[in-house]
Formats: C-alpha cells, structure tokens, sequence
C-alpha cells in the first residue's frame, strides 16, 4: 500500500531553520508585519517593490535591521573582493568634456590571481518607465592609473547607500495627524522643504533620426557656430530638446537663410521635446562617406570622438587577453565585440529593426524632480497617500517647547519653532488597523525629547543611562548590544557617541518577530520612568491675518519614515483616459508621445468649469489657510 504523503516533517524542519537570528532574511515580511492588518503588510511589500531612489534619503529613526541585509545582496554597488590595481582607465568624451566625467571604464589588475576586472563608471542608472537613479563616484573620480585599490572596497553605489553603506530608501517627515479638507481620505498635506527634500530622478532616452535631407536647427548656436543639439552637461528647462528640418528644393531659399535656420517652424519642423540635464550622447552612423559642413560640424565631432574611446576600449581589452592572464572579467570581452561592432563600417545598425541610412542620436537626460501635486508617497505599515497640496514652510503649523499667555487668556508661542512637514487623515489609521503608523511617530517624540533632555545633562553617565534607558523597554537585546559596544570605545570615542546620539540622532530596533515585546507596554514604562521630561510641545498654526498664531493645544508630534512611489500625477487624472484606447479598453500612448516627439495628448478634454465647482467645496469649509 502506498504510503501517505504528508508535509508535516518537512514544515517542522523548515521551521527549526528559521530560527531568531535568521528570520529577517525572508525578505517577503515586509517592515513590521507583527504591528500591522495582514492586508497592509502585504501592501507594504509591495511598495517597496514600487519605490524610487531618491538622492539624499536618510536612515529611519525606527528600524528593523533588514534594510542593510537587502541592500547587501543589491546589484546597485561594486566592492572589490581582492587587492587591484588600476591599470588603464579610458574616459568617453574627454577632451569635449574637458576633465569632467560622466562615462568611463576602469580596467583594474589583481597580481595575487593574476587576474583582470572591468568596472564600468556611469553617473545613472536608467530604468524602465522612465525612472532611475544616481551613482555615487567618489572613489572612482578620484582615483588614477597606477592606484592601488585595497579589498573590501565600495567602487560606487547607488544613492541609497551611505558612507558606511548603510541602506536608506527614504526621509523621516515631523508628522501631524489632524482633520483638514485637504487630507480627506488618502490625501497628505506636505510643506516646500519636504517636498525638496525627497528628489527623485527621471531619465529619459530620446531617439533622433537623421537622414541625408534632414538638418537641425540651430537652436543652441549662433550666426558663426552652429549647434543643433545641446551638448553634455546643458541643462534643458523650456521643453524643447531639437528640432529637424527636412530639405525640401522647392522651399531651400526660405529655410535655409540664416535667420531661418535658427527659428523653428512648428507648421513643417520635427521637434523632440524633453527636459533636464543631457548626460549622455550616442551616434550611430550608417553612412561611412559622411562629409563634414558647419551644420553637421557637432555631431560629426561627437562621432569621431565616441569612435575614439571604443578605439582606446579595443586596444584596452585587446591588449589584456593577449597578455594570457589567468582569470580575464567577461565584462572585457563583452566590451572587446562591443567596440569591434561600433568601428566596423561595413556593418549596420538598426532601430526599431529597421536599418538607417545616415544618422541615429541617442541623447540620455537626467532630470531632478521634488515631489509635486498628485505624487504618491507611502509609509511603511501599508499606508498609502496621495500628495493633496503643498504648502510653504511658513504656513505649515509648528511647535514650540514653551508658551506664555496674555491678559486675555490668549496663548503665545516663545521659543524655538520647529514646523511640521506632513499632515495626514488620523481616521485612515482606524480604518486601515495599522497601528504601526501610530507607534512610529510616538517612538520618534520620545527620541526626541530625549535628545533635547540629553544636552541639558552635564555628567556622560547620566546621558548614556538616559539613553539606553530609553532604549531598553523596546528592546532589551538591542540595547544591551548597543552598551557593550560603546563600552568597548575610547573615552574619546564616547563622547563622539553621545555627541552623534544627539545631534545625528539615534534609533530603535524594532525586531519583527519577537513577541516579548509590547510597544504600547514599552512607551508606558517609559513615560513612568521618564515622564517628567516627555512633555508634549505647543502646537500652534500660523494666522498672520489676525496678527497672531493660533494655539491649538499639547501634542506629542513625532516622525513617520515615508518612500516615495513611482505613481505621479503625470499619469493619474487621467487626461490619457480621454485620448486613445487599446484593443484591451486600455488608454495607450502613441508612437509619436514615447518618442519625445509629442509633449502631452493631443485629444481634448471638457473639463466643464471646474474651478468654479473647486471653490465652491473649499467654501462651506473652515480652512487653516487660505486658498486661491
């Protein structure tokens, strides 16, 4: 008789493998998955797949330890894993760029193994759907041939990673939770430096065909240098990137007069539209007899020198596996075909499959962008939000530490004033069983008033006792660990500790698998304990047309870690729902839009008078500010 199949035995040895120390390798757990609705939890995963790099994030002040082991296994950072030196490094467009680099590949040597490496040097990482992020080149930019480079070394990393290769995916926001129209459902009040705080990357590649009866405008030259493209490094804000021109005999007299020439014609001219920085150009030429003139003087120029640097890339590659050498990088004979297919003449290069006959250009540009109206952005518990308005940093309310009142019972504000960032709908918490998203920012008010009542302290073991003392109920383990290691440091180094502790910040580990520990018993025992310096700070909101802020009351304002999402206003309203559809009943963008070539939809939308139905919404409303 066949015997039963049953899993039990393989759960319960699968289960004694995921012990305590390893449990936060499942990298599927999302940030807090204990402190949160299952469904949330799972929708924090999900935005973590859906998140932008933005340029300056920060490590959250409430942690869980796995962000460090996800960015170990990213492919976004180079460590070398032997001692190297830099043998040959060929930089594309040099001499143009004159010693600035945006491009270049380092060819390094390992004499232990007699071993070789490549590693290429970009200044972004383009993505799918238009977004990407930046590198950071320090290292790189600063070494040269003949440099030793030890093992264990960061060559260069995406953005998110710090000089200690600590990982950060987004910033920590002072957070309000109050009831405004603005912030109905899952709308999020945000202010003007939070807002620039968070910048994301947006990098497009734009395509620009060339054929033997088309020329540029010259849009970025004069009457004695002519310039149809921008060149590496300029900055494009008004939209449009160029504009081609076929050369047509009945209309040569007319368009090609010099003031013609550099004025586009909207009624017959190609444009390509486009903004940001140009950090990238490739020309493909199918026309090995192509004659220099001064219209194509640019590009003929950019040409020849991208034909120099896959030059210097064949005699680099070549040169190292002729020399016989042990252990040779693929990435060098990936580079070898790739520059012997750049030089060959009498190949063709094809777009779209279709094969040219004169000119292709490939111009990559990085544009820098805060978040704007209609951005999503979104917690860690699964809270997801929708940018409703931002406001500027002075209208945004603030709290202070001390308050005095008038003779009329009227409270002022004195001292420091710190403002708000964020302000968010308290009832989606309720709504959503996210505690978590509560926690977060009660944590953080601790940790702050701790800080403050840390610079009032004279003697370092009052301060270090403060501290862990604050630390422990949330996390005994954690704490003690901290202790031993600053018990381990210099007397110098000590004081770094506390000076960083108050002035850098310090966190909490939050361990997500650990049911010993209760928050909500946690911030009790704390506030017993230290409840004479976690007092709530006043919280005010600015009314310069009355001549005074208002007091609203005593609250405890803390931070909420917050990423931001990929979805943007750009591609929300939908504007697009009213241009074309797809066979699926899907809106769908032409060829035309994703080329650069149209800069919006063309299909018009009746919007009937909605700026009339807007204001007279916001009227039937007590507003904390005034809106237009």
């Amino acid at each position: 008789m066949r015997e039963k199949y049953s899993l039990i035995k393989q759960l319960k040895a699968k289960d004694n493998e995921i012990n305590y120390d390893n449990r936060l390798s499942l990298m599927g757990q999302g940030d807090f998955p204990g402190k949160n609705s299952l469904m949330r939890a799972t929708m924090n995963i999900k935005h973590h797949s859906q998140r932008l790099t933005i340029d300056n994030p920060e490590h959250p002040f409430i942690f869980n330890g796995n962000e460090n082991l996800v960015g170990a296994h990213s492919s976004f950072y180079t460590k070398t894993d032997k001692n190297y030196k830099v043998v040959n490094i060929v930089k594309k467009y040099n001499e143009l760029l004159k010693g600035k680099t945006y491009y270049a590949l380092y060819f390094l040597y390992c004499p232990d193994d007699d071993s070789y490496k490549l590693v290429e040097r970009q200044e972004c990482e383009n993505l799918t759907e238009n977004f990407g992020f930046d590198y950071r080149n320090d290292y790189l930019d600063n070494s040269e041939i003949g440099d030793f480079i030890p093992s264990n070394t960061i060559l260069y990393a995406s953005t998110s990673y710090d000089d200690d290769m600590n990982v950060s995916t987004g910033v920590n926001g002072r957070i309000l939770y109050g009831v405004h129209p603005a912030v109905q459902d899952d709308a999020i009040i945000i202010s003007e430096s939070f807002a620039k705080r968070m910048i994301s990357n947006q990098i497009v590649s734009k395509t620009i065909p060339v054929n033997e009866n088309t020329i540029f405008v010259n849009l970025y030259g004069d009457k004695d240098n002519y310039q149809g493209l921008p060149n590496i490094g300029d900055i494009i804000d008004n939209g449009i990137l160029a504009a081609t021109r076929q050369i047509r005999e009945t209309k040569m007299f007319s368009d090609l007069r010099d003031n013609s020439l550099s004025t586009i014609n909207f009624s017959s001219d190609q444009i390509y539209y486009g903004e940001g920085e140009i950090v990238d150009i490739n020309i493909y030429c199918n026309n090995p007899h192509l004659k220099i003139n001064k219209i194509n003087k640019q590009l003929i120029q950019y040409y020849n020198d991208s034909k120099f640097f896959y030059s210097e890339i064949y005699r680099a590659c070549r040169k190292i596996i002729n020399s016989g050498a042990q252990n040779v990088d693929r990435e060098i004979n990936r580079w070898l075909r790739r520059s012997m297919e750049y030089l060959d003449e009498e190949a063709k290069w094809d777009f779209n499959d279709n094969v040219f006959s004169n000119l292709m250009i490939q111009l990559l540009l990085r544009k820098k962008t805060p978040i704007v109206r209609g951005w999503k952005i979104a917690g860690r518990a699964g809270n997801k939000t929708v940018t409703s308005q931002t406001w500027p940093d002075e209208e945004m309310p603030y709290t202070t530490t001390e308050s005095w009142t008038d003779e009329y019972g009227r409270v002022h504000p004195s001292g420091e004033k710190r403002r708000l960032e964020l302000i968010s709908n308290p009832l989606a918490i309720i709504n959503r069983t996210i505690p978590m998203a509560l926690y977060e920012p009660s944590m953080t008010f601790i940790l702050d008033r701790t800080r403050e009542y840390l610079k009032t302290l004279t003697s370092r073991e009052e301060q270090i006792n403060t501290l862990f003392g604050v630390i422990r109920p949330f996390n005994p383990k954690y704490a003690d660990d901290m202790l031993d290691v600053y018990n381990k440091l210099t007397d110098r180094q000590q004081a770094k500790y506390i000076e960083d502790a108050i002035y850098k910040w310090s966190g909490i580990k939050i361990d997500s698998f650990d049911p010993t520990v209760s928050l909500r018993d946690a911030e009790i025992e704390v506030y017993e304990k230290y409840g004479h310096f976690l007092q709530p700070y006043k919280l005010f909101i600015p009314k310069p047309q009355w001549g005074r802020d208002l007091y609203v009351g005593d609250y405890q304002i803390g931070y909420q870690y917050i990423l931001l999402l990929k979805q943007s206003g750009e591609k929300g309203f939908s504007v697009r729902s009213a241009g074309a559809i797809s066979d699926e009943s899907l809106p769908e963008k032409g060829n035309d839009s994703k080329t650069g070539r149209l800069w919006h939809s063309e299909t018009p939308i009746f919007l009937d008078n909605y700026n009339v139905i807007q204001n007279r919404i916001w009227a039937y409303f007590l507003n904390w500010r005034e809106h237009p």
